[in-house]
């Protein structure tokens, strides 16, 4: 049972942010095989695509950028405690936010912010913009080359969580 667990994501809503997490986590092993296992499914299933998961990985450096920058302007505060961290964004200034909801953390759900926020002190603050430039690329190539999907994720996902330098 112990070996089943630690191979298969238990449900399909954590499997939809297991790759993100792995992401967020610095965990090599574990993104690669995440990445492995969505790319195995999107194979079989026309909801899922090498875009669609990269779009999802952008969206998860996003967010943990925005926290980085909150966390800098003393907006919120580490917390192991999920009420408490819902109370600090209920006093973040909206008017320093952006309006657009892509980039407005109060636009998203809280859960996912505090799910990532232990996540942000993996990297600085250089290594997640490096991350997004990385991503770019990334769409840039899966968009514009015949290279294989798979090898061009995995070669961006290296390259954001091997470097490791001192997180800001």
């Amino acid at each position: 049972a112990a070996d089943v667990s630690t191979i298969c994501t238990k449900n399909k809503p954590a499997r939809a942010f297991a790759l993100g997490d792995a992401l967020g986590d610095r965990d090599l092993p574990r993104l690669l095989k995440r990445l492995d296992e969505e790319l195995w499914e999107a194979k079989f299933d026309s909801q899922k695509s090498e875009i669609g998961l990269l779009y999802g990985l952008i969206s998860k450096v996003r967010v943990m950028l925005l926290l980085k920058e909150m966390l800098r302007e003393g907006w919120i505060k580490p917390t192991n405690d999920y009420n408490q961290f819902k109370s600090q964004l209920e006093r973040v200034p909206r008017d320093m936010l952006p309006e657009d909801r892509k980039f407005n953390p109060l636009a998203m759900n809280p859960y996912v912010l505090y799910k990532a926020l232990p996540q942000v002190k993996k990297y600085s603050q250089h290594e997640l913009v490096r991350a997004m430039d990385l991503l770019l690329r990334c769409n840039q190539r899966l968009v514009a080359s015949g290279l294989d999907e798979s090898l061009v994720l995995q070669q961006a996902l290296v390259q954001i969580v091997a470097s490791q330098s001192v997180a800001a």
